[in-house]
C-alpha cells in the first residue's frame, strides 16, 4: 500500500507540473462540432499505381507529390497544420498486382513533432520501422506504404483529439478498406486510439502497436480504442513518464484501473518489456523496434494468454517471451475476458491443447531468462530503484 501511495504522490506531482496543459483539454467541448464534422469529408487524392512502381526499393514522395496525394491533409510547415509529413512505399519484386496494399502509420508522441525519428531514414528508429515494413511486404507479397502523421504534440487532450481526427480522415478518405497497421509512441498511442473511434466500419485497424502508451481507457472513454483486430501494448514498469501521462485530475485520487496496461479485451495483449534484463525508460522502450518483426512472430505462440513478459538481449540478439499472469481456463471470468462465453466440448478440448502449448513454451522462455540473469523474468525491482533507473535512462537513449 505504501508503494501505491508513494507512486500516486509522485505521479500527482508530475501531473500538477503539467496542470495548465491538461486544463486545455476542457476546451474540447467548446469546439464547433459542426465544423469538425464538415472537415472530415474531403475529395480523395491520387492513389499510387503499384503496378508501375519500382520493385525492391523504397520510394519517397516529394512534398508536391505528398500534397497531390493527401491534399489538405498533408502537413503544412508554413501553417503548422496537422497532417501527413512523409510517405514512402516499397513493392516486392514478386508482386503480381493482385494482392491488396498495406499502409503502416507511424505516430510520434508529446513534444516530438520535430523529431527526425518518425520520418528520416537516417535515424535509427525510423530505419528499423522501414525494415519491419519491408519484411511485412515480403512475407505477404504486397506493396506497403509507410506514412508519418505529424500532429501538434502538445500535452493536452485537445491536441491529441485533433491529431486523431486528422488520422481518421486520412484512413477514411484515402485508404478505405485497406489493411492498416499503426505504430505509435507515448501519447501518439492516444492519438491512434481516438482515431480508431472515428473510423468507418470497413476501415478497422488490423494491428495497433503501442509503445509506452499513457493508458487512459479506464477513465476517459474518448481514448478507449475501438475498431481494431489486434492491439499489442509494450510497456515498462520503470516508465514514470507514461504513468504520469495517464493521470488526470479525475483519477489522481482514485484506485482501480491501470496507468500502464490496457483493460482486459479478447484482442488486446499487454507486454511488459525488459532490455538486457532491465526495465527501460519511456524513450528507450522504442529500441525493441530493432526486433519488432521477430517479436511479432513470437506473439503468435500466445492466443489465449495475453499478459506477457518480454526481454530483448542486444548483446546476444536473444528474445524471451513468457506468460506474466496466467489466465485460468476453468475461470469463467477469464474465459469471458478472452471472448469465450459458451464453448462446446470440442472447443474446450482445442482450448486446453492451446493453453498447454502456451504453458510449455512459456516455461522454456522463463528458463532461458533465468539461466542468463539468475532471477525470474517476472520479478520487478523496487519502486525507488526503478524510479532512479528511469531518470538515468531518459538522459542516455539507446536509439
Amino acid at each position: 500500500m505504501f508503494t501505491q501511495i508513494a507512486s500516486k504522490l509522485l505521479l500527482g506531482t508530475l501531473l500538477l507540473l503539467n496542470a495548465p496543459l491538461y486544463a486545455m483539454s476542457d476546451d474540447w467541448d467548446l469546439m464547433n462540432q459542426a465544423e469538425l464534422a464538415q472537415a472530415q469529408h474531403c475529395a480523395p487524392g491520387h492513389a499510387i499505381d503499384f503496378t508501375q512502381a519500382p520493385r525492391g526499393t523504397w520510394t519517397s514522395l516529394s512534398q508536391l507529390e505528398l500534397e497531390n496525394k493527401f491534399e489538405s491533409l498533408a502537413f503544412n510547415e508554413r501553417a503548422n497544420r496537422t497532417g501527413i509529413h512523409a510517405c514512402k512505399y516499397w513493392v516486392p519484386r514478386g508482386f503480381d498486382g493482385h494482392t491488396q496494399p498495406v499502409v503502416i502509420v507511424l505516430v510520434h508522441g508529446t513534444w516530438a513533432s520535430r523529431s527526425h525519428a518518425y520520418f528520416n531514414e537516417e535515424h535509427m528508429f525510423y530505419s528499423h520501422i522501414q525494415e519491419f515494413a519491408t519484411k511485412y511486404a515480403i512475407r505477404n507479397n504486397c506493396p506497403v506504404e509507410l506514412i508519418s502523421l505529424r500532429w501538434a504534440g502538445f500535452n493536452s487532450s485537445l491536441a491529441r483529439k485533433d491529431g486523431g481526427t486528422v488520422l481518421a480522415q486520412v484512413l477514411n478518405n484515402y485508404y478505405p478498406g485497406i489493411k492498416t497497421l499503426t505504430i505509435a509512441h507515448s501519447h501518439g498511442c492516444n492519438v491512434v486510439n481516438y482515431a480508431s473511434r472515428l473510423l468507418a466500419p470497413a476501415n478497422r485497424i488490423e494491428h495497433i502497436i503501442h509503445l509506452a502508451a499513457p493508458v487512459r481507457d479506464a477513465n476517459e472513454e474518448d481514448f478507449k480504442p475501438r475498431n481494431f483486430d489486434r492491439l499489442t501494448h509494450f510497456y515498462s514498469t520503470s516508465d514514470i513518464v507514461a504513468a504520469g501521462g495517464a493521470l488526470t485530475q479525475w483519477n489522481l485520487f482514485t484506485w482501480g484501473g491501470s496507468v500502464r496496461k490496457f483493460m482486459q479485451h479478447p484482442n488486446v495483449t499487454n507486454v511488459r518489456v525488459q532490455i538486457n534484463g532491465s526495465d527501460p525508460g519511456h524513450g528507450n522502450i522504442k529500441a525493441i523496434v530493432v526486433y519488432l518483426a521477430t517479436i511479432d512472430d513470437r506473439l503468435n505462440n500466445y492466443r489465449f494468454n495475453n499478459d506477457l513478459d518480454l526481454n530483448v538481449d542486444f548483446a546476444t540478439a536473444q528474445i524471451q517471451l513468457s506468460i506474466r499472469h496466467e489466465l485460468d481456463i476453468n475461470n469463467q471470468r477469464h474465459l469471458a475476458d478472452r471472448g469465450f462465453t459458451a464453448i462446446s466440448n470440442q472447443q474446450r478440448a482445442d482450448l486446453e491443447a492451446q493453453v498447454a502449448h502456451e504453458l510449455r513454451y512459456s516455461q522454456t522462455q522463463k528458463a532461458l531468462y533465468e539461466q542468463t540473469y539468475n532471477r525470474p523474468i517476472e520479478q520487478k525491482a523496487s519502486l525507488f530503484r526503478r524510479f532512479f533507473s528511469a531518470l538515468y535512462q531518459e538522459t542516455h537513449p539507446l536509439i
